[in-house]
């Protein structure tokens, strides 16, 4: 990824104040709508893109957010808005000392690209709001905003390929189950199954309040949710087959002596 191209100061426009501070920062102050990024004639080439950087405010009054505008060749103009109450997409209100956010935008197969670009800070009351970092993606689903510990793509794959080593898992302890074999290992995976579950839910529980993206904590505290009670619930079960079928072979034995 390549940061994006700095704004010149003459496309900044202004309801409060804003000034370009050093190492590519934006400090806004509201109440303010400051343009802080702006693209002519972008490189989009796929049907995601995505503008990613830092943001850290402090008494921010009400409820504000980024926004990044695209236009396209009829004049038509679409947004997309931080405005969700968590996540890489929250909105900007009481303070925060520093999160990643994102702005995504997803086109159908057959739009038109987009002809301009422009990211903007929206303070509708009093705050103070520093914006940096600011990186272009022109694939939303292979973008992650700093500090990211892996991409939104990278999340889905996780959460298949988890959910996948689970299914064979739970099919192989099944198998083993049916057959009364194998009874040490059929319940060990069991047990390492939930203790793992356990992990990945302390995890998650970690990503989530260091303010990672949805697609880092989130596959994290589902497989943590789901592993232990599976695992957990399907334990005594599987015991009482095992020692149901050893019981029957036990008198069997005894009935052919």
């Amino acid at each position: 990824m390549k940061p994006l191209v700095p704004l010149v100061a003459a496309s900044v426009f202004l309801l409060g104040s804003a000034a370009l501070g050093d190492q590519g920062r934006l400090e806004v102050n509201g109440p303010a709508s400051a343009r802080i990024w702006l693209a002519e004639s972008p490189p989009v080439t796929s049907n995601q893109y995505a503008v990613t950087g830092q943001v850290a405010y402090e008494g921010v009054t009400g409820e504000g957010y980024l926004e990044l505008w695209s236009q396209f060749p009829d004049g038509s103009r679409y947004f997309s808005r931080t405005l969700d109450v968590s996540g890489p997409m929250s909105r900007l209100t009481g303070s925060s000392p520093g999160r990643a956010f994102t702005l995504p935008f997803f086109l159908t197969p057959d739009s038109p690209r987009p002809t301009r670009l422009e990211v903007n800070v929206v303070l509708p009351a009093a705050g103070h709001v520093v914006v940096s970092g600011l990186r272009f993606e022109g694939d939303a689903s292979a973008a992650s905003p700093p500090g990211a510990w892996w991409s939104d793509r990278t999340g889905g794959w996780i959460g298949a390929a988890a959910g996948s080593a689970v299914g064979l898992l739970g099919a192989g302890i099944g198998v083993l189950c049916s057959l009364g074999r194998g009874r040490r290992t059929a319940l060990a995976g069991l047990l390492a199954l939930g203790v793992s579950g356990l992990g990945l839910l302390a995890l998650g529980g970690v990503a989530l309040a260091l303010g990672q993206p949805y697609a880092v904590w989130y596959p994290l505290v589902l497989m943590g949710v789901l592993d232990p009670v599976l695992a957990f619930s399907l334990l005594p079960t599987a015991r009482r087959r095992f020692e149901a079928l050893e019981l029957r072979r036990m008198q069997a034995q005894d009935a052919g002596a």
